[in-house]
Parts: structure tokens; sequence; C-alpha cells
């Protein structure tokens, strides 16, 4: 129980201390333009990492696709026509049989090491007891 509880605090640690520094980080030149129209105060941080005052190509660039990202609507309710059913279906099958799959696959795996002492057991009995995919004729050699 302790084991499992320090291992899961450590990420949390982790995540804990990264946002708390992340009020620190200053904001990134595309942000400002998407939130505040401020393209004065876009500039400096773009002048700053680039290291020149030559920024205006850029800082142009960055507000044109500030625009066209502004100018699409209801993108969330697009995906849902009937154009890309097929391709939400696939990627929705895609997800959740890959899901499926690893968790078998863990779960397999985890009784598979289960009740043996040492790795080099538990990979042996792990061997033996996967079954041959079908239509093979491998077989389960047994020590």
């Amino acid at each position: 129980m302790r084991i499992s509880l320090s291992t899961a605090a450590v990420p949390a640690a982790i995540i804990t201390v990264g946002a708390i520094f992340f009020i620190f980080f200053p904001e990134t030149p595309s942000s400002l333009i998407q939130r505040t129209n401020d393209n004065d105060r876009a500039r400096r941080p773009l002048q700053r990492v680039r290291g020149t005052s030559e920024v205006q190509s850029e800082l142009s660039d960055l507000i044109e696709a500030s625009q066209i990202s502004n100018s699409i609507h209801n993108s969330f309710t697009k995906i849902l026509q009937t154009n890309y059913r097929s391709q939400l279906v696939m990627a929705v099958m895609i997800l959740f049989f890959h899901q499926v799959n690893l968790i078998n696959f863990i779960a397999s795996k985890l009784r598979c090491s289960s009740g043996r002492s040492g790795s080099g057991r538990a990979l042996l009995s792990c061997w033996r007891s996967s079954p041959a995919p079908p239509g093979s004729r491998r077989p389960s050699y047994q020590w």
C-alpha cells in the first residue's frame, strides 16, 4: 500500500510543481494575439525570443492565422455531419479496440506472473501459458 501510494505521489508532485511554476512562464505571442488582440504586447516576447526587432513578417503571419482560426465556427459540431461520419466511427473504434486489447494484454501478463517467484520463472510461465495463434501448430513446451 505504501509503495503504490508513493509511486503515485511522485508524478502528482511533479505535476503540482509544474503547475505552480506555470504562473511565472511568459505568454506566447500567438496566445496574446488570440486573447487580447494587442499586437504590440505580442511583439515584445516575439522580439525577445528571436533576438531581433525585425519580427513584423512573423507577427503578421500570427495575426493572419489567428483571424483564420477565429473565422471557423462550430468546428466540433462539424465532425458530427454525415460527411465525416466514417472518419469519426473509425477513430472511436480504433481507440476502443486499442484500450480493450491493451487491458487484456496487461491482465494476461499479470495472470502469468502472479504467484511465481523470480523474474525468470515469471517469464517462462508467461511463455508456456501463452496461447498459440489460431491456425498455427506451435507446441507449448513444458519444462
